[in-house]
């Protein structure tokens, strides 16, 4: 689904506005009920694009990143399997 570039500059000015003064404040961290809709919204939306690419046949996009953040969720499997504290 490609969206028009209007779309897309109103899509980041959305979350601009909503991290500078919801997400981003002590407001957002305090208050229960926008951290549940922050959550519940962000997980929407990931869960909508894996279904997307499911949907597809698309593989995950590949990135600079990857090696990285597999040595880093490595790296906590063994912090955590190796801590005293398992609570």
């Amino acid at each position: 689904m490609k969206l028009s570039p209007r779309t897309q500059r109103i899509g980041l000015l959305a979350v601009l506005v909503y991290i500078a003064f919801i997400g981003g404040a002590t407001y957002g961290t305090t208050n229960l009920f926008l951290r549940t809709v922050q959550h519940v919204l962000i997980s929407g939306l990931v869960i909508a694009w894996l279904v997307h690419l499911i949907r597809r046949g698309r593989p995950l996009p590949r990135t600079g990143l990857d090696a990285p953040l597999f040595v880093y969720v490595i790296w906590l499997v063994v912090v955590s399997v190796t801590s005293h504290d398992w609570s």
